[in-house]
């Protein structure tokens, strides 16, 4: 099993502008720029939390990754306010947000304000959806789902999943391995690999490719791995592995279980506690 979980490009612990801007400075900072806006109140809640208000919305948003990403020189202050006016739909923002797109993550993790719905597959995973920027995933709240789709959810969830796959089909899936322990994966480090397991006909299509039963395993946001069972030890080892992937990921963590698609769609095929 390869034990890469998808690293964002850039990210380099070792490298580190030496004019860095304290944290607290890089968010007041970020802070001015966005009262720049007419009609546009920013405030901080906390350390890289802050809070926007413009023409009746409001909005919660964290700053750590835009301030690991200024930290690693990758962008500056200025770029951290665009993506957060690109997010906010405020007026002359220069960026334009992608999207929606699906994500996973594990329910307990997510803020109360983003919009979500139950993972089909796992009660412990929920699909929400977020707005794609240059360096960050904005999530959708109640209020975008108001604002842009008039409330309609099954637009919105066709929308998203359908860019989903339109993405999907300019990422080629890895693959490692050969006969009946051949496995598959997406470890793009998009933010969206273990999204991918939510597209069924790609499953069906990774199926084709794996002897015996397709399972799977999505321990970090960053993984989607996919194997047969036509050697009966080859899925005990992808369950282990999702479990040492799990227990070592951070904030990005998933899933430590083990999947098997169906007739009905993915099931889960063993749980283990984190």
């Amino acid at each position: 099993m390869d034990g890469s979980t998808g690293v964002a490009p850039g990210c380099d612990g070792d490298r580190l502008r030496p004019d860095a801007l304290p944290a607290p400075v890089f968010q007041r900072a970020v802070l001015s720029l966005i009262g720049e806006v007419e009609g546009a109140e920013a405030r901080s809640l906390g350390p890289f939390q802050i809070q926007l208000d413009h023409d009746g919305a409001c909005w919660r948003l964290r700053l750590d990754e835009l301030f690991k990403r200024y930290r690693h020189g990758e962008i500056e202050v200025a770029d951290a306010a665009e993506e957060i006016k690109a997010a906010a739909r405020l007026p002359g923002a220069r960026l334009v947000a992608a999207g929606p797109l699906p994500r996973l993550a594990r329910a307990a993790s997510l803020d109360p304000s983003t919009l979500r719905l139950p993972c089909p597959f796992d009660p412990e995973l929920s699909v929400f959806f977020v707005w794609e920027l240059p360096h960050a995933h904005i999530p959708l709240t109640a209020l975008d789902l108001r604002r842009e789709y008039d409330g309609d959810l099954e637009r919105l969830q066709e929308e998203a999943f359908d860019r989903l796959a339109d993405k999907t089909t300019q990422i080629p899936a890895e693959s490692q391995g050969e006969d009946a322990r051949r496995a598959l994966g997406y470890v793009s480090g998009d933010g969206f690999d273990a999204a991918r397991s939510l597209l069924p006909e790609l499953l069906l299509a990774m199926a084709e490719w794996v002897p015996g039963r397709l399972h799977f395993i999505i321990p970090t946001r960053d993984l989607l791995l996919v194997l047969g069972d036509e050697d009966p030890a080859y899925p005990a080892e992808g369950a282990a592995h999702a479990r040492a992937l799990f227990e070592a990921a951070g904030e990005e963590r998933l899933s430590p279980k083990l999947y098997v698609l169906t007739g009905q769609g993915p099931r889960i095929v063993q749980a283990t506690e984190p």
